[in-house]
């Protein structure tokens, strides 16, 4: 029984398997074909249909596009608001400045979420690199002890799923908080 179950699965395995490389060698061949496509996530986006393994596929490029744009990305939490994009982009260079990242080169800003009354939303710093990113948020404790940027929060672009699972750490971390005051807890890596 348990012999038949998994001869089963193999071959559906190997059938799913066959549908991806076909799905390959189809979106190989309408890249090559056309000279408006260049990547595979563009035939994708084109809408090629067909199977589940077409949504599947095209769900993971999606997914894989969003998590590599965000890495160069970072989040800006406290700036003031509402600027202009050439103020905004001002203040944002003066901010990298003032941590010593004035060599990562900003692309664009941006406001996002939800614009509230009395509130300030959050600034998405678009930078030409992961790397710029990753060097302004390993600098970003710097702005602590510069009483001109108070305030000021900097943490990385997220995705929405991402983010979600964070938020579930952290209500994990405050009831482990509040059970056990006299430990000193943190979130440490992804």
């Amino acid at each position: 029984m348990l012999e038949d179950f998994i001869a089963t699965q193999e071959k559906r395995e190997e059938k799913v398997m066959t549908e991806i490389c076909a799905m390959k060698s189809d979106l190989e061949k309408q890249c090559s074909e056309s000279s408006n496509v260049r990547t595979y996530s563009e035939v994708v986006e084109a809408g090629i249909q067909g199977s589940d393994v077409a949504n599947v596929v095209a769900t993971a490029v999606q997914t894989t596009l969003a998590k590599r744009d965000k890495k160069s990305n970072v989040v800006i939490y406290g700036a003031p608001g509402p600027l202009d994009v050439q103020t905004r982009s001002d203040w944002c260079s003066e901010l990298l400045e003032s941590m010593q990242c004035s060599s990562a080169g900003i692309l664009s800003t941006d406001y996002i979420g939800i614009d509230r009354p009395g509130t300030n939303r959050p600034l998405r710093l678009r930078l030409k690199s992961s790397h710029d990113a990753t060097k302004v948020l390993q600098r970003a404790p710097r702005l602590r002890g510069n009483v001109g940027y108070k305030g000021i929060y900097i943490s990385a672009d997220l995705t929405a799923d991402e983010r979600n699972k964070r938020k579930a750490v952290v209500a994990v971390l405050k009831e482990q908080i509040r059970d056990h005051p006299e430990t000193r807890w943190k979130i440490r890596g992804d």
